[in-house]
């Protein structure tokens, strides 16, 4: 078995733990803390790409789910079920997927990694992602199903797609991944393959005779199986289905589902895994050599699921033996006396016969024959990535790294869970002085940055705070012009620096006499029109651009007609992309009349006004003293 290390990518939020389905529910994300406390105690975070995961929006999320369900899992709350109860019955929200304060964040971290460990891999930053708070399989398009929300697995898929043709996904939890099936049943570009409990069991799908439908026909392998699984004959059966389909299919890239409920004495489970066996269907996968996208999922056992989701990340890194003995850490006295990494299985009845299992083999072998060899796609639109401007890489090797102002915000930063804890590493002292040194100089950078600020828009109005961030972006593109303005000088002796600036700037029009547009354009005033109006633009949004486009079209000649388009709907799209809106410089001078009369207007009634009152005021006093002489 290799052991060759690799790059491995770790997503995780520590916000993961303060979600709680209810006091009964077997359903614990706080299994995902335990988890990362292991494998900090543990020291494996050095060895990987430590990431941030991202809350994704609705608009990342729709790509999968209906706008509907997602608008009612972001409104409903525990206060307010009342009010949602058909919504509830139409969303299979209630009993197994109960509603509970933070639902739809839960959801949004939980998509988030899966979808930034996709990009990851697709752009080969990572040999391997890994997510444990992903693999929720049970989810559909506009329902909860399982304690599955939100199917961030199909997403992660969806986002391998961009880049790999096509996509094996695995899933060895206990339960048939029908959210994930379902999602791709008619299409040849994802094989799905599901090794469950079938029968009287959650969700009651996964035939062997399930196999896919219409173009997808074939791309689904379900290996149905009965009680007391043990590790050998698991093995046997993964080891031999995985060679068939990587014989057949050949994906590009890999998403395993690693459901812990397969181990012995879960809560919810029936099988009879061990951390090795479990263990050594992660590693064959691995050794594969392809990119891979690990997920959680199952596993209602807590103690147990961060045992085995810890071990297998080591695995994953490679060259990387634990100890049996679990590392002093927060929740050490969780797990009371069976401080030991292994669990042993217990003495259960397989119910599985090899002579049925060879059977089943046999017919998935049959299934696999009838699909297209090596499934291809033609040249096609590689679509943008949904969390890629998100993703920012968090430096392991020194931690008194300069950080970027994003990069200090998706830090994750809670006591002890980045470098060793207090018994288990000698240095610890010295590494958190380092770390809170390094958060200081931050604190300081901060201070001074918001002072400068402040001392630059003090007694300032806001026109005039706006007119000086437009100056220092026209610096920026004055600079450009004369570097272009510089070459051409070294080229023709007789350029005129001076004149091409201010023509450049001020004077547009002999400008455009200066690069002979005119005949580029033709003879449509309309163009033309366009053209300075892109000139009166320079003052205000994306002036770098707007630039060095008008300096690349003294190239076009009159014969480049196509060129000129093709500049002008780019221009368009940027001004859409910017939602922004402009009038041109008559209307506006036109504008700015009208309101100077108006006001003007306004103070001369306000004038009027205050008179009238004052000789309103005069004429009641001198009625009243007068009443007053009569009176006396």
């Amino acid at each position: 078995m290799s052991r060759n290390k690799k790059r491995v990518a770790y997503f995780y939020n520590s916000d993961i733990e303060q979600f709680y389905y209810g006091y009964e529910h077997p359903m614990k994300p706080q299994r995902i803390r335990l988890t990362h406390d292991l494998i900090t105690g543990y020291e494996l975070l050095p060895k990987m790409q430590i990431y941030r995961s991202n809350r994704t929006t609705i608009k990342d999320l729709s790509l999968f789910h209906s706008y509907e369900y997602l608008d009612f899992l972001q409104q409903v709350k525990p206060d307010q079920k009342d009010n949602f109860l058909e919504m509830m019955d139409k969303f299979n929200v209630g009993e197994d997927s109960p509603i509970f304060d933070g639902l739809f964040g839960f959801c949004q971290i939980s998509a988030g990694g899966s979808i930034g460990a996709a990009t990851k891999l697709n752009h080969g930053l990572a040999d391997i992602a890994i997510n444990w708070a992903g693999g929720l399989h049970h989810a559909k398009r506009s329902e909860a199903s399982g304690f599955c929300y939100v199917n961030d697995i199909v997403l992660g898929i969806m986002e391998l797609l961009k880049y790999h043709p096509r996509v094996l996904y695995i899933d060895i939890d206990i339960h048939h991944g029908d959210g994930v099936e379902e999602a791709f049943y008619t299409t040849d570009r994802v094989m799905t393959c599901s090794f469950h409990k079938y029968g009287d069991y959650f969700p009651g799908t996964g035939n062997i005779k399930d196999i896919g439908y219409g173009k997808g026909k074939d791309y689904s392998v379900n290996f149905p199986l009965n009680d007391g699984m043990d590790d050998q004959s698991y093995v046997y059966i993964f080891k031999k289905t995985i060679d068939l389909i990587m014989h057949y299919y050949q994906p590009s890239a890999i998403v395993l589902q690693c459901g812990a409920d397969t181990l012995t004495g879960d809560r919810l489970g029936c099988f009879n895994l061990s951390l090795k066996g479990h263990g050594e269907c992660v590693t064959y996968i691995r050794n594969l050599n392809k990119p891979l996208l690990i997920l959680g999922g199952g596993g209602y056992t807590v103690k147990n699921v961060a045992r085995c989701w810890a071990y297998e990340t080591s695995l994953l890194i490679g060259d990387c033996e634990l100890p049996n003995r679990l590392p002093e850490g927060d929740f050490l006295e969780y797990y009371g006396n069976e401080n030991k990494l292994h669990i042993k299985p217990i003495t259960m009845k397989n119910l599985n016969e090899k002579s049925k299992l060879d059977y089943l083999l046999m017919q998935i072998q049959n299934n696999l024959k009838e699909i297209e060899a090596v499934p291809s796609i033609g040249n096609r639109y590689i679509p943008e990535d949904t969390l890629s401007d998100e993703i920012e890489d968090i430096e392991q090797n020194s931690i008194d790294v300069t950080w970027s102002q994003k990069l200090f915000e998706t830090y994750v930063q809670s006591d002890k869970e980045f470098f060793g804890n207090k018994g288990s590493d000698p240095n610890y002292k010295f590494k958190e002085q380092n770390y809170q040194k390094s958060n200081n100089k931050k604190d300081e950078k901060k201070k001074k940055l918001q002072n400068n600020r402040l001392k630059n828009t003090k007694h300032k109005s806001p026109n005039k705070i706006k007119k000086k961030l437009i100056e220092e972006k026209f610096n920026g593109a004055m600079l450009q012009l004369k570097r272009k303005a510089t070459i051409e000088l070294s080229k023709n002796t007789t350029f005129n620096k001076k004149d091409f600036l201010f023509n450049q700037i001020q004077k547009p029009e002999k400008a455009i006499k200066i690069f002979n547009i005119e005949t580029s354009i033709g003879s449509n005033p309309n163009d033309k029109n366009r053209l300075l109006h892109n000139q009166q633009m320079l003052f205000r949004k994306r002036k770098n651009y707007y630039l060095n486009t008008f300096l690349d079209l003294k190239n076009i000649t009159s014969n480049n007609q196509k060129q000129m388009n093709s500049y002008f709907r780019l221009r368009n799209k940027h001004l859409n992309a910017l939602n922004f809106k402009f009038k041109p410089v008559r209307q506006r001078k036109q504008s700015t009349k009208l309101l100077k009369k108006k006001l003007k207007n306004q103070k001369k009634n306000e004038n009027e006004n205050e008179n009238n009152e004052s000789v309103n005021v005069k004429i009641q006093n001198i009625s009243q003293q007068q009443k007053k002489i009569r009176n006396n």
